[in-house]
């Protein structure tokens, strides 16, 4: 069973590189660059957050993450709501990062750091989660106590992650914006 969670944990994050991949090349092939362009110098041209807001911003994001890490965790069907979950988080991220770097070249990348600490931290975490939501469900699902016994453990685990990914992309993005 060890070398299938294993597995599982690296097909996460494969999903997440491959979501990574598939969003900076959709984003290269975008037909609308100047109008993207135009969105993005506004956006972060206006960008004029304090750093409160930021971090309570971020973490209303989390929140809404919790939410599907909570009903991925319960259901039979648990792990597909992962997989979608981590393929949309790759593909945003790259997105993203991709368009930041398109358009401010090398400096782009200081809006991106943010970006970067916070994949270090949740991409793992969340292919931890999914593996542990799959392995809980093939090995506890007969099992209620211990199913959701399981399952709450993995959610207090998720909870200080997802706070400490919203206090630090949070602060980090307010200060590299001003800063940048």
């Amino acid at each position: 069973m060890k070398k299938f969670r294993v597995a599982v944990f690296f097909a996460f994050i494969a999903l997440y590189v491959i979501g990574l991949s598939v969003g900076s090349v959709s984003q290269v092939g975008n037909k609308n660059q100047g109008e993207m362009y135009e969105y993005l110098e506004g956006a972060v041209s206006e960008y004029n957050v304090t750093v409160g807001e930021s971090v309570r911003q971020i973490i209303k994001g989390n929140l809404k993450t919790l939410v599907l890490l909570t009903l991925g965790g319960i259901f039979l069907l648990g792990p597909v709501v992962m997989v979608v979950l981590v393929a949309i988080k790759g593909y945003a991220t790259g997105f993203a990062i991709t368009a930041m770097l398109r358009l401010f070249g090398i400096r782009g990348i200081t809006f991106c750091i943010a970006n970067l600490l916070s994949c270090a931290i949740i991409i793992p975490a969340l292919s931890w989660y999914s593996c542990a939501v799959v392995t809980n469900i093939l090995e506890n699902r007969y099992e209620k106590k211990t199913f959701f016994k399981c399952f709450f453990l993995m959610i207090l685990v998720m909870v200080p992650v997802l706070l400490i990914d919203g206090v630090v992309r949070g602060v980090l993005s307010a200060v590299l914006m001003k800063y940048a």
